[in-house]
């Protein structure tokens, strides 16, 4: 539930469509996993009813937030019920699918594009660096280089660390970092990488005028 609401907000309507509020989703989910769990289920079969209907309903957008709220609470990936009929014999476990365990970038938000895409930008402005990265945690490198403008390869020069001592945490997952660009930059390029630990580094271009 909460960590549907981290991702969506909250809307005190709970009449409203499931689209509207990370609670109003997490009710749906537990409405709809019923109709996705066996007769007679143990706790498993409610964790694996209410994951079917987050892949039916959004196409699995929610699975790895579903996946840490179960596994807090014993319900990890491992864990096993015993007979639905008997309170003695289930195992618990806190541990997450392979899937939900690697970090992993959801990309640029505007005014930001990803690659292919060459961001224009004005010299000496500041531009709001806002992502989405999961399974990272929150002490992030970020750096910018120069680059070539025709071919973006890197210039050579040694990449400058950004201040990320003011990145701020909008949601869960969500992050917002304000760049400050130098004002001699004007008609050069540079690029700005995310350092992801245990995956690819996420990168976004810039051409300044």
């Amino acid at each position: 539930y909460w960590n549907l609401v981290d991702r969506y907000g909250y809307d005190a309507n709970i009449y409203d469509p499931y689209t509207e509020g990370g609670n109003n989703l997490a009710m749906q989910l537990v409405a709809d996993g019923m109709k996705f769990q066996v007769c007679s289920p143990g706790f498993v079969d409610g964790r694996d009813g209410i994951l079917a209907a987050d892949a039916a309903l959004t196409g699995g957008t929610n699975q790895c937030e579903i996946w840490r709220a179960f596994a807090k609470r014993g319900l990890g990936a491992s864990a096993d019920q015993g007979d639905s009929n008997d309170r003695t014999d289930g195992v618990e476990a806190f541990d997450l699918p392979a899937s939900c365990t690697a970090a992993v970038f959801g990309g640029f938000e505007s005014p930001v594009d990803d690659p292919p895409a060459v961001n224009r930008a004005r010299a000496g402005s500041t531009i709001p660096l806002k992502f989405t990265l999961s399974g990272a945690g929150t002490s992030l490198l970020v750096d910018s280089q120069p680059v070539d403008c025709t071919t973006l390869i890197p210039t050579g020069e040694a990449p400058e660390p950004l201040d990320t001592s003011r990145l701020q945490v909008r949601s869960r997952d969500r992050f917002h970092l304000n760049w400050r660009t130098d004002h001699r930059w004007e008609d050069t390029c540079r690029r700005v990488t995310i350092r992801i630990p245990a995956a690819s580094d996420a990168t976004a271009y810039f051409s300044f005028h």
